[in-house]
């Protein structure tokens, strides 16, 4: 085939992908043998500032429903700046959903958040400033929350300043890493559907539909894989031969 021959079939292909009809933002296939599915991008927009995202991690931040969530910059100055949420403005966390972009909010009027994971049921997880101030660090709070019906709830803590949740099931079950009283060990993980502790000071990176929750965990001087089960608790997974 001729270099010519490839540079139509290529703009051809790209012609095609451009000229897709809009949907629902999902993909779309063409049919019959070889075919190249199509794709449709859609921006997401912002709340007035210059700057958004979604979760770069191993985040949930899209579901079946092709509804996804992330953080979108806003034109109010970040009240905590240069200690800065995102990128020094107030940033709120969006749930986008049948072409819109909706503001989820914080805990507060004037506070940042971001939404990290969604589930098919449009339930979303992150965190949110509270307004605090962190006696220890000098830094803001922050909490573990969930979304519902564009309604933030807060998850709390153990007993300290700082909590996070970066994962959600379909459950509504989200692990949160969270700061204890104990300021030199303060990691612990708290799966948000019973409130319960996994006896861990490593972190969460997420859990399945059935309360299964996979951590890291501090071991010596190396890090671990784990398993945490409601019917088992946890279980240290080991490595490939190193520490």
């Amino acid at each position: 085939m001729s270099k010519t021959t490839l540079s139509v079939l290529s703009s051809l292909l790209l012609s095609t992908v451009l000229t897709a009809p809009a949907g629902a933002g999902q993909v779309k296939h063409a049919t019959g043998r070889g075919s190249l599915p199509h794709y449709v991008l859609f921006d997401v927009g912002s709340f007035g500032g210059g700057a958004g995202q979604f979760c770069y991690l191993a985040c949930r931040e899209i579901n079946k429903k092709g509804d996804s969530v992330g953080i979108d910059a806003t034109s109010l100055p970040d009240p905590f700046d240069p200690i800065c949420f995102y990128d020094c403005h107030v940033d709120h966390s969006f749930l986008w959903r049948n072409g819109g972009t909706n503001d989820i909010g914080s805990l507060q009027y004037g506070l940042s958040s971001f939404a990290t994971a969604v589930n098919d049921k449009d339930v979303a997880a992150g965190v949110s400033q509270t307004g605090g101030i962190d006696p220890d660090t000098g830094l803001f709070e922050a909490h573990a929350v969930v979304w519902k019906n564009s309604k933030v709830k807060d998850l709390g803590t153990l007993g300290g300043t700082q909590s996070e949740a970066g994962n959600i099931n379909n459950a509504s079950q989200t692990p949160v890493v969270s700061s204890n009283s104990d300021t030199t060990d303060p990691y612990i993980n708290v799966p948000q559907g019973n409130c319960g502790w996994l006896p861990t000071t490593g972190g969460g990176c997420g859990g399945n539909d059935f309360g299964t929750n996979a951590l890291y965990l501090p071991v010596s001087t190396a890090t671990h894989i784990a398993r945490w089960t409601p019917a088992t608790g946890l279980t240290d997974l080991g490595t490939l031969g190193g520490p």
